[in-house]
C-alpha cells in the first residue's frame, strides 16, 4: 500500500550495508507474484549462491506457490564459464532481459547490486557522464519495454555512526 510499482518505472534503492535493501526487493517481487502473477528477471550476483534459500524462506510454507514462482521467474547467472568470457556490462544484462521479456512476459527487472556490473566506460568519458548515460539507458529501457526496473546501489563509502550522510 505504501509503494506501488508501475510499468516504465525506474527505481534506485540505496542504503547502508545490511539495512535490508535486497530483502525488501525480494519480498516485494515475491508478494507481487503471489498477489498478481507478476514475473521478474533477477540479476543478483552477490546473492546468487544462496538466492534459492533466501526466496524459499520468504515463501515459507507455500511450497506450491514457491515452485510456481521458480518456474515463472528468470534468474540471470553472473557466473562466468571461462576466463575469456565477455564482461558482464549493463548492456549485456539488458540484452538477457530482452529475451526474458519477449519469451516470458517479464514485468520487473532487478539488478542487485549496480557495482557488480563491469563498467564499459570510454577512457575519455567522466564517471559522472558515464553513470548519467547508464541511468538514461535504464529509464529508456523501462519505458520502451514497459517494465519496472529496480537497481540496488551501494554507497561508495561506509560511514561512522553520526559522521554525516552516506556518499
Amino acid at each position: 500500500q505504501i509503494f506501488r510499482p508501475y510499468p516504465g518505472q525506474f527505481t534506485v534503492v540505496t542504503g547502508e550495508p545490511g539495512c535490508g535493501k535486497s530483502t525488501f526487493l525480494l519480498n516485494l517481487l515475491s508478494n507481487l507474484h503471489k498477489l498478481h502473477g507478476v514475473k521478474s528477471f533477477l540479476f543478483v550476483p552477490e546473492n546468487e549462491s544462496d538466492l534459492y534459500e533466501k526466496l524459499e524462506r520468504i515463501w515459507g510454507k507455500d511450497v506450491a506457490g514457491f515452485q510456481r514462482f521458480c518456474r515463472e521467474n528468470y534468474v540471470q547467472s553472473a557466473m562466468l564459464d571461462s576466463f575469456d568470457a565477455p564482461a558482464i556490462t549493463l548492456n549485456w544484462v539488458l540484452q538477457q532481459a530482452v529475451t526474458a521479456i519477449e519469451n516470458g512476459g517479464v514485468d520487473f527487472l532487478l539488478i542487485d547490486p549496480w557495482n557488480e556490473l563491469d563498467w564499459a566506460k570510454p577512457k575519455d568519458q567522466s564517471m559522472t557522464d558515464y553513470v548519467a548515460d547508464c541511468l538514461k539507458m535504464l529509464k529508456h529501457f523501462a519505458r520502451i519495454y514497459q517494465v519496472s526496473i529496480f537497481v540496488v546501489a551501494h554507497p561508495t563509502k561506509a560511514r561512522a555512526a553520526g559522521s554525516g550522510p552516506v556518499t
